[in-house]
């Protein structure tokens, strides 16, 4: 039996309150998983795809627990479970117990730098106003 992967995503990505994500419209509409998903499953792995991204810690995961993820993706459990294969096409289980996207966890970690960028500069601007008076 193989390891499990380590995630994708450091386990301090904190995406919440984020009100965007990219969606880059080519790379997903030309996908195989966008290509050969009904459109039931299309809109739950969306779904899936910004929850993981914007409601979950680490950033681009999901916890590994149906009922939730049906939750997550709209559908009741028993449909989900029935287009959970076409929904959840690329996510991976991690070393953490946790389900990650290769993609999100791209799209995840060029916001975090994004936010850790903005939070540095805030930091210094403060400490020089600090300075100064």
């Amino acid at each position: 039996m193989s390891e499990l992967p380590a995630p994708p995503v450091p386990a301090d990505v904190d995406l919440r309150g984020m009100a965007f994500m990219p969606l880059l419209g080519d790379r997903l509409f030309k996908s195989t998983t966008w290509i050969e998903a009904s459109p039931e499953a299309q809109v739950a792995a969306l779904r899936l795809w910004w929850h993981a991204f914007a409601h979950e810690v680490p950033a681009a995961s999901l916890p590994d627990n149906e009922r939730v993820m049906a939750d997550h993706a709209g559908l009741p459990l028993k449909l989900f479970q029935r287009l959970r294969p076409q929904a959840m096409r690329g996510w991976i289980k991690c070393c953490d117990g946790r389900f990650y996207h290769r993609v999100v966890a791209e799209l995840a970690m060029e916001a975090w730098a994004g936010r850790t960028r903005v939070r540095e500069r805030v930091r210094k601007h403060r400490e020089k106003q600090r300075d100064v008076t």
